[in-house]
Parts: C-alpha cells; sequence; structure tokens
C-alpha cells in the first residue's frame, strides 16, 4: 500500500493512536498525494486524518508545552566561558582569603555541577537539542523545520506517551479538529 517514495516511518508512528480502540495508527497513502494516519484494526477502523495537518497541530502542544516550562536549549561556549571564569573569581577570593572555606568549596561544587552539565549538552553535538539558547517560537519552528525526523521523533518520545486521535463527526471524516486529539505527556 505503501508508495516508493512515501517513508515507512512520519513523525507520529506508534506514538499516534486510535482513540476508540487504542491501536497505534497506521500510514495510508490516498490517490491524491496525501498521506493519513488510520485505525486499521479489523474491529474498529474509526479514525482516520491527514498526516501533516496532524502533525503541524502536534508541533503547535510541543512549543506551547516547551515554552510554559521554561525550557533552554544546551549551552553555547560563552556561557562555558562564563562557568570558567566564574570558577577562576572564586578560587581567587578564597585564596585572598576573602570566602570561608565552606562557603568556597558548596560555591565551587554548585559552578562545577553547572559546567559538567554544560559540557555534557555540548558534547551532544549536532545531535542535541542545538537551539542556542531560550526556544523561543521562531527558533524551535525553524529547528522542527530542519532537524532529522529521528531528532523530532526523539524529542516528542522525550515528552509525550501517546496522541489520542478520536472519530470525527463530519462525513470527509480527514479534517482536523482540534477536539478530536488528546495528549498524554510523560510526567518525568
Amino acid at each position: 500500500m505503501r508508495r516508493v517514495n512515501e517513508p515507512a516511518t512520519r513523525l507520529l508512528s506508534g506514538i499516534a493512536r486510535c482513540g476508540v480502540c487504542a491501536t497505534p495508527l497506521c500510514l495510508e497513502p490516498t490517490d491524491d498525494s496525501l498521506v493519513h494516519y488510520v485505525c486499521l484494526a479489523a474491529d474498529c477502523g474509526e479514525v482516520w486524518v491527514d498526516a501533516e495537518a496532524l502533525e503541524s497541530s502536534v508541533m503547535i502542544q510541543v512549543l506551547s508545552r516547551l515554552s510554559a516550562a521554561g525550557i533552554r536549549a544546551p549551552a553555547n561556549p560563552e556561557q562555558m566561558a562564563d562557568t570558567h571564569r566564574r570558577l577562576k573569581e572564586l578560587d581567587a577570593e578564597y585564596a585572598a582569603g576573602r570566602l570561608e572555606r565552606t562557603v568556597y568549596l558548596e560555591t565551587r561544587r554548585e559552578v562545577y555541577d553547572t559546567g559538567e552539565e554544560l559540557r555534557r549538552l555540548a558534547d551532544q553535538g549536532p545531535t542535541g537539542l542545538d537551539l542556542g539558547g531560550e526556544v523561543t517560537p521562531d527558533v524551535f519552528a525553524h529547528w522542527w523545520a530542519h532537524a532529522p525526523l529521528e531528532r523530532s521523533r526523539e524529542l516528542l518520545s522525550l515528552l509525550l506517551e501517546y496522541v489520542d486521535v478520536h472519530p470525527t463527526t463530519e462525513p470527509e471524516g480527514v479534517e482536523l479538529d482540534m477536539a478530536r486529539v488528546t495528549y498524554e505527556w510523560r510526567t518525568s
């Protein structure tokens, strides 16, 4: 059923489910070069929706979720340099006798741990969410549009358990009414 040029996996493969029977939705190309997510369960088959419309709505929901959480992208070189500078300043303050040992050690550990986390994120390189700062709508939309499918799917797997698509009451059935879609977000 799949066309030769249609990928076997799309953004929501394995994530989008039928809102009636909870079966994972399958991809089904149409004669007009569109692709739909459809329920192919023998005892159901109640759901079908335009793949691009559903994927676009999921991107909007993910962006909203990330923005509401104040998510920031991995560190840039300036952040790492700032951490290194702060460590040097702490060392100089302690050496000059302006900081007590316990305050120095506690503060240094916090700054050092922050630096280690920044290095870990930087080591992810181009495979990480390398957005270069705060995740703004424009930055995220640009990343989303250019990220390889695998990276977008990895991001979704961190945030979403699944997306349920419920049946439509419209005769044509493929248009996406946001009331048809429910999201099960990961909590940890």
